[in-house]
């Protein structure tokens, strides 16, 4: 039942039209930000990145171009095609007719959403970082296939352990509303205005409001991402030092935003287990 479940969640998402348009709109956004650059002139013809530029641009395709709001937004939306088709369709109440428990109903679905948008980001990440590299001659003195075995490790950490805790805060926020008002437009609304603030508020006020949002309650915690910014590199240990970090520190982020995938998941499930056929 749970496998059924999972199953006929991604069919449900691939099956629909917004969906193949919100990736490919996210191609073009990984595809731009890779194009467009992360500093000053690396654009420009004749670029030569040194290994230093090229560990801030594994953090910065992930950090700076999918998950300051595009990447959440996708995840919104994902969870919204199914919100709408599931209370259209009653679909539940058909399930429990045949003897489908709340839980594995409740997991199947959030397990299928996590499952597919952790995928997307992955392949968003290597499609940037790629296209940013290969278009500037890749790395001083690295040669391109050196360079592909040596970012695999590194994108895969920084998505486990920064992207993929990011994009299921959004995802417990989104089914948690959604499942409220029985309504993907308005877990899409609320959960979308959230993630534009956050972008907004990062962008323009992040040095006039308390720095402990930032820090450790942002969906993007900044000790968090500084962590894993130049994790293992000859840089790494002056970084802890410079940003006050630490292990217990990352752990707590990583608690915080695990944590509000959980609640709002439970909240999803507490709320399924009420509906009657």
């Amino acid at each position: 039942m749970l496998v059924k479940t999972y199953k006929n969640t991604l069919k449900n998402i691939f099956r629909t039209k917004t969906f193949w348009l919100c990736l490919f709109v996210m191609l073009i956004v990984a595809t731009q930000g890779a194009l467009g650059g992360y500093y000053v002139g690396d654009d420009e013809p004749g670029t030569i990145l040194s290994f230093n530029d090229y560990i801030q641009v594994i953090s910065n395709c992930c950090i700076t171009t999918l998950l300051q709001y595009a990447m959440p937004i996708f995840s919104i939306i994902t969870v919204a095609l199914i919100i709408n088709h599931d209370y259209r369709d009653n679909l539940f109440e058909i399930e429990k007719s045949a003897g489908m428990k709340p839980s594995r109903y409740v997991i199947g679905r959030i397990s299928a959403l996590l499952t597919l948008n952790s995928v997307v980001v992955v392949l968003l990440h290597f499609i940037c970082l790629y296209t940013y590299l290969s278009t500037r001659g890749w790395v001083k003195d690295m040669a391109w296939t050196k360079c592909i075995a040596d970012s695999l490790p590194r994108v895969l950490r920084i998505d486990a352990f920064v992207a993929i805790p990011c994009i299921a805060f959004y995802l417990g926020i989104a089914l948690l509303i959604g499942n409220v008002f029985k309504s993907g437009i308005a877990a899409t609304i609320f959960s979308s205005s959230y993630a534009i603030a956050y972008y907004v508020f990062n962008l323009i006020l992040r040095h006039k409001i308390g720095a402990t949002y930032f820090n450790y309650f942002s969906p993007i915690p900044k000790k968090l991402r500084q962590y894993f910014h130049f994790y293992d590199t000859e840089w790494f240990d002056g970084l802890l030092k410079s940003y006050d970090l630490s292990i217990e520190k990352t752990l707590f982020c990583l608690a915080f935003l695990i944590g509000i995938f959980v609640l709002g998941s439970l909240g999803s499930y507490l709320i399924t287990r009420k509906r009657t056929v």
